[in-house]
């Protein structure tokens, strides 16, 4: 497809995003995001953004209102796009098809990124086997997040405890998680006694 008006100099009569002044079979999209997932979207060298296009087969640019870590014209858009401070807007432009699949796949790397927060969040306090806290250094180099495959989907809340109590050979009581395989010394959050 051709390309679209970049948003350079000369480019202030462009309307602001989300208000309309398009092509017929083009379509529009917003998501709302914290400005620190900003570099989640972009990822190393602008990877991940590049690859939700590809994919797609639509635009996604970034608004981001975060004066620590944009430019004076990036935060100029974000403003004329009406996103407030500490903010940023996701925008996906393309056929109604492209910008349904860029949303599905900013959503993804959205979620894919709180799935990790939360496995390192759960990691603390209890054993976590050696080589599982250098997996990205695995292979001697660094693996782009895009390549890396998606993390399992979060399982619902359990109904009953995951973990179970068992005594080593000195008595000691240490607790075993039976779905992660991880072991704690301390009582798990989350432990249930039957």
């Amino acid at each position: 497809g051709g390309g679209g008006g970049g948003g350079g100099p000369g480019g202030g009569a462009r309307p602001r995003p989300g208000l309309g002044a398009r092509r017929d079979n083009e379509a529009e999209d917003k998501i709302d995001i914290p400005s620190t997932l900003v570099s989640i979207i972009i990822g190393k060298q602008g990877m991940t953004i590049r690859g939700i296009q590809e994919r797609s087969g639509g635009k996604v640019d970034i608004y981001n209102h975060d004066p620590s870590r944009a430019d004076a014209r990036q935060l100029q858009r974000a403003m004329d796009a009406g996103v407030p401070p500490g903010q940023a807007a996701v925008m996906l432009r393309g056929s109604a098809d492209s910008v349904a699949k860029a949303r599905a796949e900013v959503e993804n790397v959205i979620q894919q990124h709180q799935n990790r927060q939360a496995q390192n969040q759960w990691g603390r306090g209890g054993y976590v086997p050696q080589n599982a806290m250098h997996s990205s250094q695995r292979g001697g180099g660094y693996v782009p997040t895009a390549q890396q495959p998606p993390p399992p989907p979060m399982p619902p809340p359990p109904v009953q405890s995951e973990w179970t109590a068992y005594s080593d050979e000195q008595g000691r009581t240490f607790y075993y998680n039976t779905r992660t395989g991880e072991s704690s010394w301390t009582v798990p959050e989350g432990y249930v006694t039957n």
